[in-house]
């Protein structure tokens, strides 16, 4: 939740994908990605940074049964944590796609610019003018610090 991150993103978390003060949000080999840009780093919220350091020390993926593996027509395919969402629902009320719109609601709420939740989320841009502009670094940990 306070990451706005995909199930599979975080679920397929690596210990080498978290930094001091973010996590990156990257292409691997057992991890494709929604789209070229998913491929992010992402501000890590004031009240993870705690949680995540001891997982810093580790090495590979931090929830490696989270992983499922199937063969479709002679391919093998690779998800992550896509059968979480029933006991989330359970546990939480809510799923997890329902906790990403919650984080992209509170950014709005915060009167925050709607590209740079787009791109803070991983979404593709809406339009071509969006797409100018480098990211804005101190912005998407001013978003991230934002959410309660």
């Amino acid at each position: 939740y306070f990451t706005g991150c995909r199930l599979a993103e975080v679920a397929a978390l690596r210990a080498e994908d978290i930094h001091e003060g973010y996590i990156s949000v990257e292409w691997q080999e057992e991890r494709s990605l929604k789209t070229a840009n998913s491929v992010r780093d992402v501000p890590l919220h004031p009240s993870l940074i705690e949680l995540v350091e001891p997982l810093r020390q580790g090495k590979g993926h931090i929830w490696p049964r989270l992983m499922t593996t199937t063969t479709t027509n002679g391919v093998e395919v690779i998800r992550w944590g896509h059968n979480l969402s029933k006991p989330c629902r359970k546990m939480t009320g809510l799923k997890p796609k329902d906790f990403r719109d919650r984080f992209a609601t509170q950014l709005r709420d915060h009167d925050f610019n709607q590209v740079n939740i787009e791109r803070l989320m991983g979404h593709s841009s809406l339009d071509t003018n969006s797409t100018y502009g480098g990211k804005n670094w101190d912005r998407y940990v001013q978003m991230i610090n934002c959410i309660d």
